[in-house]
Parts: C-alpha cells; sequence; structure tokens
C-alpha cells in the first residue's frame, strides 16, 4: 500500500474522490446508498468532521 501524506490542518477543507471496484455502478442501488450513508455516519460519529457537499455519480 502506498505511504501517503496526508497534511492535518484544523479547520482544513478537503476534495475526495473515490471509484468503486472495477467501476461497478453499485451505488446506483438504493440498498448501496443507503449502506453508505450509515458507514457515514458511523465514521462521523467516531471522528466528528463535517460533509459540506456529497456528489454520486454512475
Amino acid at each position: 500500500m502506498p505511504n501517503y501524506r496526508r497534511p492535518n490542518i484544523s479547520g482544513g477543507t478537503y476534495f475526495i474522490t473515490q471509484v468503486t471496484y472495477q467501476r461497478e455502478t453499485w451505488l446506483c442501488s438504493e440498498v448501496a446508498r443507503k449502506a453508505l450513508r450509515e458507514a457515514s455516519e458511523n465514521v462521523i460519529e467516531k471522528y466528528p468532521f463535517s460533509i459540506d457537499a456529497f456528489v454520486l455519480l454512475p
């Protein structure tokens, strides 16, 4: 796994881009979107941060 350098700037804004494995369109299903939403809520509960915008593209 690559050794990424991640700056830690208090109050900073970050732009994150992700892609699914082999660009599968599984996020188009309601079940997958619900799972992603719940996972995000669980992470935010453990590591408080805010999401200003969230876009899912097929």
